[in-house]
């Protein structure tokens, strides 16, 4: 048996820099956690027959026409990029802690052979003052002059290179944070487009939508366990849990183990979210094009919850877990 084969490398700056956000940003949010990748040693775990949720998966549903199209339809696609960007991974979460200082954060990131680009969206429950201080992507470097974006905006450039810029801008309750290898005129052209997407106000936002049909038959096709558990600090060992402390989150991990004759590298997006059987809802979801070399996302407050994993849109595998 052995660990999931994917080339892992456009990912590994997300596990620190979300873990900024996550941990910077304005919101009371989880911190996110360390994940098993395909590049640990072979880690021995009995193969388990694909788990079921105990609750009833809720009912597709269609938001409806007086919901705003959500943060996420503001934020930038490959079609807004010069040319030479690939989406790499997208990461949202709302209503995830309490008090709310912030209904959700949205984190897309896309990679060209010059870096990464970070498009970063964060709802506010009010409007924006001002920009923030400290903010984990932008805010450093030189500051530059450049046309008005927003309320307010920032621009700077992050080194000597002029391909290296960053670019900050509020309008109404949303705070935009830009930060890649491209020039401080793309940083202000992507920001323009943002701009003209976001409303004055964003006051309600489409819920997370997840594939809701669990199918066994692409489990037991592909896989010999999906499991949710604990790493070591160094990954090289895991250990399946379903029970975990809110001082857990350093540990948190997923571990994907194929079967003998597959190769899971066919699958082109690979997803999980966290439900809340209570209040029947997505709390938070992270979709990547290179598995799960990211973050884990799991939320402090004590409660049920389940960790749903798809492949390609297939749900695979629901995971309850207790968080205590």
């Amino acid at each position: 048996m052995k660990n999931l084969k994917i080339d892992l490398s456009k990912d590994r700056l997300w596990l620190v820099l979300v873990a900024m956000v996550l941990l910077n940003s304005a919101c009371n949010s989880q911190p996110p956690a360390k994940t098993l990748h395909a590049e640990s040693t072979p880690i021995p775990s009995a193969s388990t027959p694909i788990p079921s949720s105990p609750t009833p998966l809720p009912p597709t549903t269609t938001p409806t026409a007086t919901l705003l199209p959500g943060a996420a339809g503001y934020l930038l696609t490959i079609a807004d990029l010069p040319a030479g960007f690939e989406w790499t991974n997208s990461f949202e979460a709302q209503s995830y802690a309490a008090p709310l200082e912030n209904k959700a954060l949205y984190n897309t990131i896309f990679y060209t052979d010059g870096g990464w680009l970070h498009v970063v969206l964060t709802v506010a429950n009010e409007p924006f003052e001002k920009i923030p201080d400290g903010l984990s992507y932008g805010q450093g470097g030189t500051p530059v002059d450049t046309v008005l974006v927003g309320q307010s905006s920032q621009a700077y450039l992050e080194s000597e290179d002029p391909l290296k810029s960053s670019f900050v801008f509020i309008k109404g309750n949303v705070l935009v944070e830009l930060l890649g290898p491209i020039s401080v005129d793309t940083a202000l052209k992507l920001a323009q487009i943002m701009e003209a997407r976001i409303p004055e106000l964003v006051s309600d936002l489409t819920p997370i939508t997840f594939p809701e049909a669990l199918d066994s038959e692409t489990y037991a096709k592909y896989f010999s366990s999906i499991s949710l558990g604990l790493c070591s600090s160094d990954d090289q060992s895991f250990t399946p849990a379903s029970v975990f402390s809110s001082q857990d989150w350093t540990s948190v991990c997923i571990q994907m183990l194929p079967m003998a004759s597959q190769d899971l590298a066919r699958f082109q997006k690979y997803s999980y979210a966290d439900y809340v059987p209570q209040d029947q809802n997505y709390v938070a979801k992270y979709s990547s094009a290179h598995g799960f070399s990211g973050t884990i996302f799991t939320p402090q407050q004590p409660g049920q919850y389940e960790m749903r994993i798809a492949v390609d849109d297939v749900l695979v595998a629901v995971l309850p877990f207790e968080v205590h």
